[in-house]
């Protein structure tokens, strides 16, 4: 069944809406149950969906694949589908018991959701259902396109606060359980691989002033624009990858480049002015976020000439709603006036890029059912 455009943005605003209710009364209460509800309702909307999405129909046909050959499959076909282990084990187990291609988006919907929350929890306790709000209007619709790399963007997410929170506590940060995080986002998305340099952002936050800081990501973005271009020409003439990884490192050269960048450099100037001029809004961990959100925008500058690359820059929205709400959070306002300000940033940003740009083809929303379910 499929829904017109505003009974579909109706449908997401309602679902997201009370997921954030069931999310507060659970923190308000201290009742698990309104927790798990309020994660499952976005893990329902993303399994129950069908054709919305980019990449909708790609997975769907992989999941046939699975499901097709199921028992007579080998381990190099397996490697020829160019997929990470986790989907390909999710795949497998939902072709075991019979289950439709619902059970592949559900399954990464349900890491996506549940290591988002947790991310928030690190990052404000108190307001985790808000923030977790927002990334639902901002973020996890971008999983009907992007769904591998979301979930991996949850995790990258809570391990990096879990590190700013162990540096601010004073706590030691044990290498075992990041390094196990980081398989599961490396076994969720390969690209995380590239992302391992950022896990020591939030260390370097704490060794240099906060001026040093600005004058380190405004170089770093400067460089980066002309070098990036002169690298893929050398990589381009040398042969040094084959034609096909060139292909995909170099393709679509400006697809969402341009909507990225100027998302983190608008965050970005708005944070670091108001921590400037007015520090008593500054968050605890407002250093370590800017310097996460340069990073970001230094990801996304990559954009402009590689697509790949630049998405890589999707791991640091996380960070950016954190630091919003911060700087949101010292506002000299009624506490509820601040919830409605953070909220409408969500869903004002779901307005513009979700409905009115069309970004994801996340409008208009289908119902799985019948053959299909």
């Amino acid at each position: 069944m499929a829904l017109n455009n505003f009974a579909s943005i109706l449908l997401y605003i309602l679902v997201f809406a009370a997921s954030m209710l069931l999310l507060y009364l659970g923190q308000k209460t201290n009742r698990r149950i309104f927790i798990v509800l309020g994660l499952l309702l976005p893990v329902a909307l993303a399994g129950v969906r069908y054709m919305v999405g980019t990449d909708y129909a790609a997975y769907d046909v992989f999941y046939d694949i699975i499901q097709t050959e199921d028992s007579q499959i080998t381990l190099g076909r397996l490697m020829s589908l160019e997929m990470e282990p986790f989907i390909i084990g999710v795949a497998l187990v939902g072709s075991w018991f019979s289950f439709g291609s619902w059970f592949l988006f559900a399954a990464y919907a349900l890491v996506t959701v549940v290591f988002a929350y947790l991310a928030f929890k690190l990052a404000d306790k108190r307001h985790a259902w808000l923030l977790f709000g927002s990334f639902l209007f901002i973020v996890f619709l971008g999983s009907f396109n992007q769904m591998r790399q979301v979930a991996a963007v949850a995790v990258f997410a809570y391990l990096i606060l879990k590190i700013i929170n162990n540096i601010s506590q004073n706590k030691r940060t044990y290498v075992v359980p990041i390094l196990l995080g980081v398989t599961l986002a490396v076994s969720l998305h390969y690209s995380s691989l590239l992302l391992l340099p950022a896990l020591i952002m939030p260390h370097l936050s704490t060794k240099f002033r906060q001026r040093t800081l600005y004058l380190i990501l405004f170089i770093g973005i400067l460089v980066l624009v002309p070098l990036v271009p002169m690298l893929i020409n050398f990589i381009t003439s040398s042969g040094i990858l084959p034609a096909k990884q060139l292909n995909t490192l170099i393709g679509g050269q400006y697809g969402g480049s341009i909507l990225n960048f100027s998302f983190y450099i608008f965050t970005l100037m708005f944070v670091v002015m108001i921590s400037h001029f007015r520090p008593q809004q500054r968050g605890t961990n407002t250093n370590a976020h800017i310097v996460l959100m340069g990073t970001g925008a230094m990801y996304a500058s990559l954009g402009f000439f590689s697509s790949y690359l630049g998405r890589l820059s999707d791991f640091f929205w996380v960070f950016a709603i954190v630091a919003i709400w911060g700087i949101i959070d010292g506002l000299e306002e009624p506490h509820y006036r601040k919830v409605l300000l953070m909220a409408g940033f969500g869903v004002f940003y779901f307005v513009v890029v979700y409905a009115l740009l069309g970004v994801g083809e996340v409008l208009p929303y289908q119902i799985l059912g019948g053959a299909h379910a």
